[in-house]
């Protein structure tokens, strides 16, 4: 049993750690990037930080910092603390819309899954 939750919480590491690869991939085209939506778990919202889900210095404001994006002016957050994957799926799916139109979207999930 242990060396399934070990094994489950590398895989989970390697997915963030691609996640942030992504991020840093489009920061380098930042002129390409005017939007960016966002759905995760506490990761997402920087649970535990000072601040609310967008003034908070969470990984999701310091992306949507360097591209220059805002609350209202291109950036939306839709993560929620203690969201499974299930539950950022139905948030994608809610909110269709945004992520058609986003130019970079992140996603941080399994965390709440394993748990």
């Amino acid at each position: 049993m242990k060396k399934m939750l070990a094994v489950i919480l590398m895989a989970a590491m390697i997915l963030s750690m691609l996640a942030l690869a992504v991020s840093a991939e489009a920061l380098t085209k930042k002129d390409g990037i005017k939007s960016l939506v966002v759905f995760g778990d506490s990761i997402s919202t920087g649970y535990g930080l000072e601040g609310n889900i967008y003034t908070c210095t969470s990984y999701a404001n310091l992306v949507a910092q360097a591209l220059g994006v805002s609350q209202g002016n291109g950036y939306v957050n839709y993560a929620v603390n203690g969201a499974a994957s299930a539950d950022i799926l139905e948030q994608a799916r809610l909110h269709n819309s945004d992520v058609a139109g986003a130019d970079l979207i992140l996603v941080t999930c399994g965390g709440n899954d394993v748990l």
